[in-house]
């Protein structure tokens, strides 16, 4: 079954992190800029009470009679995301987690497939203590009846850390102005090829090429991320007052999701919003695929066939231009795509040429998930278009000798 996933509210399904000026690229904040007024900020993260970690990533599968599920799920001071895969009464359904309520002790999860499509209401019941079980409760939509599912933790393929940090400025009335905040998964330091895949991973999240060693650390990239916002703020307050501009109140978030964590290959998505003022800020989505054994990041031309590249783009394109939400792509997109789908197969090597190096996707357990950012395609109204096609549509177009190999045998 073919599914397009698409951004829930962005208000809600980014609000995982957060802070923002006037920079153009997501996160951008690694430009250096001096801040004119001093900067006082402040922790926004809640401190847990008991023994229950504030940050982690963890492995989660249960079953109680015909619902069962299973959870990847990175936890923060201030919230919850991750992937899951389900099945609820023999339908199957797979997505992206985002949190609508978290506290000390529990996190309330919603699971989503579909914009406007709830599967229903998972409450996780952290443990206070260590433990090799999770309690849960599961409430599907529509339904006034909750289940009570115990999740067992599962072993990952690569254990993983959480990298995280929230800092905040707020002005001498005590009115937040600049907020930051940041979480995301690395490679523990004990895994093969951590120190070049943590590299790949923070120069995604922040938003520029760097080489080792070259990218400073989540602390230090929010503080200065916070003292370019003041700086910025407190320019408009000198040019225009404080009647000026009608929101100075700036915001950015990143986030990020372990889509795939299997022996032989990680794959992340990353999700970020940045406020600026205006009516809307701007989202950001990006990802990163790594082969573990030597710590490339991959592109379409390492798990497809040179001459069997435009075929999976020629699908993606179907599935977008026969699903309803098609009707958001731009006109000239529209007439592209169905342009591209009349094209004869060119050569391999001009495939490979033309589509090799792409590398707006992210994989899961069951497919690739091929996207296309904000205006891209349509509209910023219509999102960010997420298409899913299962491995098994495409077992004619994957190497038999790339890390794709095992999900066709």
């Amino acid at each position: 079954m073919n599914k397009r996933l698409v951004p829930l509210s962005l208000a809600a399904a980014l609000a995982l992190t957060g802070a923002g000026c006037q920079l153009p690229a997501f996160l951008s904040f690694l430009k250096p800029q001096t801040a004119t007024t001093p900067v006082t900020s402040t922790s926004t993260a809640q401190v847990p009470a008991g023994n229950v970690e504030d940050a982690g990533i963890m492995r989660l599968s249960g079953k109680q009679g015909s619902f069962s599920i299973d959870l990847e799920v990175m936890r923060l001071p201030w919230g919850v995301n991750g992937t899951f895969a389900m099945q609820n009464n023999g339908k199957d359904e797979t997505g992206i987690i985002f949190n609508s309520e978290t506290s000390a002790t529990s996190s309330n999860l919603f699971l989503m497939a579909h914009t406007d499509e709830e599967l229903g209401n998972l409450e996780v019941i952290w443990p206070s203590t260590s433990t090799n079980t999770v309690m849960a409760i599961w409430t599907a939509k529509g339904s006034a009846t909750a289940l009570n599912v115990t999740l067992e933790t599962k072993p990952m393929a690569h254990a993983m850390r959480v990298e995280k940090a929230s800092v905040s400025h707020k002005n001498a009335k005590g009115d937040e102005m600049c907020s930051y905040q940041s979480g995301y998964p690395l490679l523990a330091d004990s895994e093969k090829n951590a120190r070049v895949i943590n590299t790949l991973i923070e120069s995604t999240i922040a938003g520029t090429s760097a080489t080792s060693g070259s990218i400073p650390p989540v602390e230090q990239r929010a503080s200065e991320y916070i003292a370019n916002c003041v700086s910025e703020i407190q320019s408009l307050l000198n040019e225009f007052g404080p009647e000026g501009p009608s929101s100075m109140a700036y915001s950015s978030d990143a986030s990020a999701s372990v889509t795939l964590n299997v022996e032989k290959l990680i794959s992340i998505r990353f999700d970020g919003y940045d406020y600026t003022g205006g009516a809307h800020g701007n989202p950001f989505l990006a990802s990163v695929t790594v082969d573990t054994e030597n710590g490339k990041a991959l592109a379409l031309k390492d798990l497809f066939k040179s001459d069997q590249l435009q075929a999976v783009l020629a699908k993606e394109r179907q599935i977008l231009l026969s699903e309803e939400q098609g009707g958001y792509l731009y006109e000239e997109t529209n007439a592209a795509y169905e342009e591209f789908l009349k094209q004869p197969f060119a050569p391999a090597a001009k495939q490979l040429e033309l589509y090799g190096n792409d590398s707006n996707f992210y994989l899961t357990d069951s497919g690739i998930v091929l996207y296309h950012t904000a205006y891209e395609i349509a509209a910023y109204a219509a999102g960010q278009f997420e298409t899913v096609i299962p491995y098994s549509e495409l077992k004619e177009a994957i190497r038999t000798d790339g890390p794709l190999a095992s999900y066709i045998k």
